[in-house]
C-alpha cells in the first residue's frame, strides 16, 4: 500500500504529490521522476498510516535512485518531533505485526 504525500522545497514553486511504499522513524524513499541532489533540504508531509495525524518534517535528500522502474530519493528526517516520532513508530509497529515479513530478510515488511 502505497503512502502519498507532498514533497516541498524552495525549488519549487508549489507542493510535489509523491507516493511511498518504504516508510521508517528515520524517513522514507519518494517515489517521482522529480529528482533533486542528494544533500538538498525538503519538507515532507503526510498523514500516519492509520491516523489522522499528519506529520510535516524537514528532511534532507539522503540518496537517489536513477532506476527507471523506480525513480525516487530516499530522504532522511531532520528535527521530527517527539510526538511525531513515538505517533509514527506506534503505527509502524502496528503494521509491523500485521503484517508478514519479507522473504529477504532484510528486516522489512509487506502488507
Amino acid at each position: 500500500m502505497a503512502l502519498q504525500a507532498h514533497l516541498h522545497s524552495s525549488l519549487f514553486d508549489q507542493s510535489v504529490p509523491v507516493s511511498s511504499s518504504d516508510l521508517s522513524v528515520g524517513g522514507m524513499f519518494v517515489a517521482n521522476d522529480l529528482l533533486l541532489q542528494a544533500g538538498e533540504r525538503v519538507t515532507v508531509s503526510f498523514a500516519v498510516p492509520g491516523t489522522s495525524h499528519v506529520i510535516i518534517a524537514d528532511a534532507r535528500v539522503a540518496r537517489v535512485s536513477l532506476d527507471p522502474r523506480e525513480p525516487g530519493m530516499g530522504l532522511e528526517f531532520r528535527r521530527l518531533r517527539s510526538i511525531d516520532s513515538t505517533i509514527l513508530r506506534r503505527a509502524l509497529d502496528r503494521r509491523r505485526q500485521r503484517c508478514a515479513p519479507r522473504s529477504d530478510s532484510d528486516g522489512a515488511f509487506r502488507c
